[in-house]
């Protein structure tokens, strides 16, 4: 079963007090960022990887690796040009020299609305202003977690390993509480 979010179904900016919530475990997402309705039909297979839309294409890819000599619960979130959503977790090891062992599994769509209303919310949090790496050399560990970004094919690549960027970690939370709607 797949999903679809139109324009129409993107809250205001308000969204980012039910998005912590839900992350906390504390509420469900509902109305936070977007709400979810059945799409008319099942789609297959990947469409076209750019599509215009009002102002200009837009993809994104977010990677969270884990720095451990493992690769459980990696994950890694895929919001293509024609608004394809994909979502891949390891849940088993992987093969030595890699890191996913899970495929991506399609979780709904985007509209060409709800892509440009995305693309506005993610330029709106100051991402593109972050330097391009935010690395703690001196931890030990932990994660590090990557966006891959396009917008009208200008690429934007942003590492945080062990360190905390609040422009980063509001686009995350905005990518997660899509998923938490896409997948219900």
């Amino acid at each position: 079963m797949a999903f679809r979010i139109t324009e129409q179904q993107i809250e205001a900016p308000s969204w980012n007090d039910g998005v912590d919530r839900a992350i906390a475990g504390e509420a469900e997402p509902k109305g936070v960022f977007c709400t979810s309705k059945l799409a008319g039909s099942q789609q297959s297979g990947f469409g076209p990887a750019w599509i215009s839309i009002a102002s200009g294409t837009m993809s994104i890819e977010y990677r969270l690796v884990s720095l451990l000599p493992t690769c459980l619960g990696n994950e890694r979130i895929r919001i293509a040009g024609d608004g394809r959503v994909s979502y891949s977790r390891n849940t088993a090891e992987c093969d030595e020299g890699t890191k996913w062992s899970a495929p991506w599994r399609d979780v709904g769509w985007l509209d060409d609305a709800a892509l440009l209303r995305l693309r506005e919310q993610i330029t709106g949090t100051g991402l593109l202003e972050l330097p391009p790496e935010s690395i703690d050399e001196a931890a030990q560990g932990g994660r590090r977690e990557e966006i891959d970004l396009t917008i009208d094919q200008r690429k934007y690549r942003f590492v945080v390993q062990n360190a905390e960027a609040h422009p980063f970690r509001t686009v995350v939370k905005l990518l997660w509480a899509m998923i938490f709607e896409l997948d219900r």
